[in-house]
């Protein structure tokens, strides 16, 4: 996955301007892939080729994803840290920062912050994150109006964008507005399609965080068995 990237970096000494993003994207690839620790050694190396000699456009990018990282982790005020700074080099925290709160059970501040960031995301790659998080902070609200809007939409995109990380990350979305609904049926049928395509992209994090919302759908199925299952699974 990594060590190609990886190898060619390393072999193409004329492109060293393109080294940090390099990191960037390895990065990247590696927090997907659940290797969290390796994913932050390369955030680091990012970090410090942006920062020497003199910080450079590229830093915040590196300090954005330590920031995901560390929010995933629970390491909330690491990550608080990391986004601002990441934001002060010209990263929009987005959509972490939003989620950031949501954790910390400020709700009404993730609204807040996920209004924001949604009406400065205007092209579909970027607004497809935003609007998965929009989802997750709309029924965390109890808004199930607004969070079906977010749903949709990131439902459109996923059709025009393709790919098998949008489609699963739509489908997450619609099972738990769904759910959130009473469509016992039909969330179970979206996590299901949306846990195969986190499998088959080997993205244990986002299979983890499918297997919990699967566990709630079983529980108001009146499955309690099969939730603990899926919840033995995703820890």
């Amino acid at each position: 996955m990594d060590g190609g990237a990886g190898r060619w970096c390393e072999s193409q000494p004329e492109a060293v301007p393109y080294r940090g993003h390099c990191f960037v994207q390895r990065a990247e690839l590696l927090l997907l892939h659940g290797r969290w620790d390796e994913a932050l050694e390369e955030a680091n190396r990012a970090r410090e080729w942006y920062s020497s000699p003199r910080p450079r456009p590229g830093l915040g990018e590196a300090l954005y994803i330590a920031a995901e990282l560390q929010r995933r982790r629970g390491e909330l005020s690491q990550a608080e840290e990391a986004y601002r700074e990441a934001a002060r080099w010209q990263r929009v925290p987005r959509p972490g920062f939003a989620l950031l709160r949501l954790a910390q059970g400020q709700v009404a501040a993730a609204r807040a912050a996920a209004r924001q960031v949604s009406e400065a995301a205007h092209d579909d790659a970027s607004r497809a994150p935003v609007l998965e998080a929009c989802v997750e902070i709309s029924l965390a609200a109890g808004d199930a109006p607004a969070a079906r809007r977010s749903a949709d939409e990131l439902l459109a995109i996923a059709r025009r964008l393709g790919g098998a990380f949008l489609a699963g990350l739509s489908a997450r979305a619609t099972g738990a507005v769904r759910l959130a609904e009473g469509e016992i049926a039909g969330t179970l049928a979206e996590l299901r399609a949306a846990l195969g395509a986190f499998r088959d992209l080997s993205a244990p994090y986002e299979v983890a965080r499918t297997q919990v919302q699967l566990a709630r759908a079983c529980e108001a199925d009146g499955v309690p068995d099969l939730a603990a299952v899926e919840r033995d699974a995703a820890a």
